[in-house]
This record gives structure tokens, sequence and C-alpha cells, in this order.
């Protein structure tokens, strides 16, 4: 029951990959991952999604492999056939942007500004060490309400609808509102930001204080 692997080579021919095996093709640590999925397709004998790194000539490439049972006339499986997407671009910048990630929430929690993200629809999705000083709240009792919340219930209409005009027309903003500390007590803030877009378009507020 031979398989040929999911990595492709500009300088093999169909000939060179029928009728081997993984093995006879990739380095047998690789091999024996590809296999074990195999064997996973041939004992459930249903499909299955896989990712799968490979080492190519220019290095590592890492694939999605959807990989499925082949049937013959009895209804036995007797062979495995597999479609895959390099993703190893993606996968690159994936990582950039984690990296990215965390060395901008390094300098966010060591700053001492307040800084929050919200979404387009002024939902949280991010607020520094310095919010949860003032404020006594932590990132997960903010996540998805926002910052509006914590802010005087006397500026809060006006704030949002200054904030919706900001993430419209993607301009910096200021505004000076009263902000809750976390113990109860109301304190005036000039808040400063700029929106920023996310990757279908949509717009986000970072502010710092």
């Amino acid at each position: 029951m031979p398989t040929c692997g999911s990595r492709y080579f500009a300088h093999l021919s169909p000939e060179d990959i029928v009728g081997k095996t993984d093995f006879d093709l990739f380095p047998h640590e690789e091999a024996a991952a590809f296999r074990a999925n195999d064997l996973t397709v041939l004992k459930t004998g249903s499909a299955s999604q896989f990712e799968e790194v490979a080492a190519h000539d220019d290095g590592l490439h890492t694939s999605v492999v959807y990989k499925f049972p082949l049937f013959d006339g009895s209804g036995n499986v007797y062979a495995t056939g597999g479609i895959g997407a390099d993703i190893t671009e993606r996968k690159r910048i994936e990582d950039t942007l984690r990296k990215s990630e965390a060395r901008f929430r390094y300098l966010a929690d060591y700053v001492p500004t307040i800084i929050w993200i919200n979404d387009a629809l002024g939902r949280c999705t991010y607020v520094n060490k310095r919010w949860t000083e003032f404020t006594g709240t932590v990132f997960e009792e903010q996540l998805g309400f926002g910052w509006l919340a914590s802010i005087h219930p006397d500026d809060r209409e006006a704030i949002k609808k200054l904030a919706g005009v900001a993430i419209q027309n993607r301009a910096p903003f200021q505004f000076d509102y009263r902000l809750r500390r976390h113990d109860g007590q109301y304190r005036s803030v000039i808040d400063t930001g700029s929106p920023r877009s996310g990757p279908q378009g949509n717009s986000s507020a970072i502010s710092a204080r």
C-alpha cells in the first residue's frame, strides 16, 4: 500500500515518485510522521486534515494536507489520497505577528500610561498593566465590554459618539472625560489615540492616557 508523501520537488518527475514510499523519499522522522497520518485515515476510513512539515531544498516548509481514503469495489480501503497546500509564508507572517505582539505587550505593560485597544464595535481586546492598576479591573473583566463601563455615566454617550466618528474617519483623536479609579473615585483624563485597520479592513481604536 505505497504512498507518495506531501512534498513536491521541481527536479523530481512522477516516475521518480510513483511506487515509492515516504521512507524512500523523505528523512525517517518526516516519513514516520506522514505515514502515521496515512494510517489514521486508513484505520478510521474517513478523511482528516493534517499540518505537515518537510525539509525542502530551500528550508522547512509547512503544508496543510487533506488526506482521504480510497475504496475498492468491495468497499474496503486500499489506499490514501491527499491534497496539500503550502502555508509556509502564512506561518512565517503569523510568527512575525506573534513576536511583534509579544514585544508590544511587554513594552505596553512597563510604561506609566494607560493603554487599551477596542475593536470597531467598541469591544475591548486589550488593556495593559497600568489600566489594571488604575481601574482595578483585569483584562478578563474588560474583554468584550470596552472601556465605556469605566467612564463616568454622564460622559459615556458623548465619548461613544466621538470615538465612533474618529474610527469612521480613521483620524487621530483626543478626548477628555472622567475615568473610574479602583477606589471608585473618578479622575479626569486626557485620552489620545488613533484608529488602526485590521486584516479585514475593520477599524479599531488604540488609545493611551
